[in-house]
């Protein structure tokens, strides 16, 4: 397989392999093979990888997923879990945002609910690869800058080339952004090379990235990294997220700031 007219490298060509197994189930090395346009060896090479990362179990010439891979669920599933968690994430971060500012806010359901707390803001440039954010705001008086892109129906995110250079030259007051995984081990992780991309890209955009992330999020691992836990300035969790990871990330200069449901404001 080819793309652009260039082989693919093997970070993709894992990325092809998980995103088939999700639809799959199962897959033979020779199949790969020949969709990928490389050899059983290096097939082979990649499954182990996966294997060693825990993403999928090899089996007799092939091999399936894992039954501990984050698989990505919709936007809609995970809108519906932890929403006190959430929601006092979301106020949380919203008292960190004042008017006249611009901010970048990424895909994700934490940031969506943030969006909901800042309707009110006076002379608001919003920044955002999210089509559902951009719809929440478009009643209200806040500037939108929608990029461009290939839309993602998973997230509602925009994703792809036209998404990474509509955000070149972009300046931010800051960054919210959401995570499939998070430590410090691993870093922000997603199940998905190209929504990484584009995070990254809304990242470096800002001048504070701050990252919205419940409890869950620190038990798990995506497939691709999209930078390291130190590269974020701030992360907003809730009280169930573990202890010990938390004072890690502290350790390590990024400042933590944990939330109780009962902690939501009006």
């Amino acid at each position: 397989m080819r793309e652009g007219g260039r082989r693919l490298l093997a970070i993709e060509r894992r990325q092809y392999i998980l995103d088939f197994l999700r639809e799959h189930k199962s897959v033979e090395v020779s199949f790969l093979s020949d969709e990928l346009g490389v050899s059983e060896v290096t097939v082979r090479k990649d499954l182990e990888k996966l294997e060693q990362d825990r993403l999928v179990v090899r089996s007799h010439g092939g091999a399936v997923l894992s039954a501990g891979l984050l698989v990505e669920p919709s936007f809609v599933e995970k809108d519906d879990q932890f929403a006190d968690e959430k929601n006092a994430i979301a106020l949380e971060a919203a008292s960190l945002v004042g008017d006249a500012v611009t901010v970048a806010l990424a895909t994700g359901t934490s940031v969506g609910r943030l969006a909901l707390h800042l309707l009110d803001r006076a002379g608001l440039t919003v920044v955002t690869n999210a089509v559902n954010i951009a719809t929440t705001f478009m009643p209200h008086e806040a500037e939108v800058f929608l990029t461009g892109g290939t839309i993602r129906p998973h997230t509602y995110g925009l994703v792809g080339e036209v998404a990474e250079r509509a955000l070149d030259g972009v300046m931010c007051d800051f960054a919210f952004i959401g995570t499939n995984g998070v430590s410090l081990e691993r870093g922000l992780t997603t199940p998905n090379m190209e929504e990484a991309r584009v995070v990254r890209a809304m990242m470096n955009s800002a001048r504070r990235v701050v990252l919205l992330a419940d409890h869950t999020k620190f038990a798990h691992v995506g497939f691709y990294r999209i930078a390291p836990a130190e590269r974020v300035h701030m992360i907003i969790t809730d009280a169930k997220a573990p202890t010990d990871e938390v004072e890690r990330l502290r350790s390590a200069g990024v400042e933590v700031r944990v939330v109780e449901p009962s902690d939501r404001r009006a």
